[in-house]
């Protein structure tokens, strides 16, 4: 159960590290998260993974993705990706894009007097995806993102599971042999 929070900022745009820091709060920021991992000797010996591809598997993912990609590079000191909203593709560029598996239709929530687990609203699972993305460019900017969606919410394989592994194999049969 979900106990603790603070409101940091009221604005349209995530907080910076200072901003959480006076609040006694840790914001993962891009730069927080390379930190965590240890990865300025990576870079520094040129281990940027440019050219490779990173497949996020998620459930529904996001309608607003690629303006959210464009808002984390402009408040981060990474390079946008081809793919994002409002920006120009050059060569050399890590790119975005998006592939949607099996069903498009988005799924209804349950009523109110269900006894289900109420995930199967789509729109709730764009948060889920856009960390697993952000994070993902925050780690590796140089390096191809690919957001595969299902339909399905997995929940734990409980439901969705069959889904998410159709869709993981075929990344791994179809499209990665490219």
């Amino acid at each position: 159960m979900f106990s603790d929070a603070q409101l940091v900022s009221t604005g349209t745009t995530p907080p910076t590290e200072a901003q959480c820091e006076l609040v006694g709060r840790r914001c993962f920021t891009p730069q927080r998260c390379r930190r965590a991992y240890n990865l300025a000797p990576l870079y520094v010996a040129g281990l940027t993974v440019a050219g490779q591809t990173i497949a996020i598997i998620d459930s529904y993912g996001s309608d607003t993705m690629r303006t959210i990609c464009m808002s984390t590079t402009k408040r981060s000191d990474f390079r946008p990706m081809c793919g994002e909203e409002g920006v120009t593709c050059a060569a050399g560029m890590p790119t975005f894009s998006r592939l949607a598996l099996q069903d498009r239709r988005r799924q209804i929530a349950p009523p109110s007097t269900s006894r289900g687990t109420g995930q199967e609203k789509s729109q709730l699972w764009a948060l889920e995806v856009s960390l697993d993305v952000e994070t993902a460019h925050a780690i590796a900017p140089m390096a191809n993102i690919l957001l595969v969606t299902t339909p399905t919410a997995e929940t734990l394989g409980v439901q969705g599971f069959p889904q998410m592994m159709a869709a993981e194999d075929y990344v791994v049969q179809i499209i990665s042999p490219l």
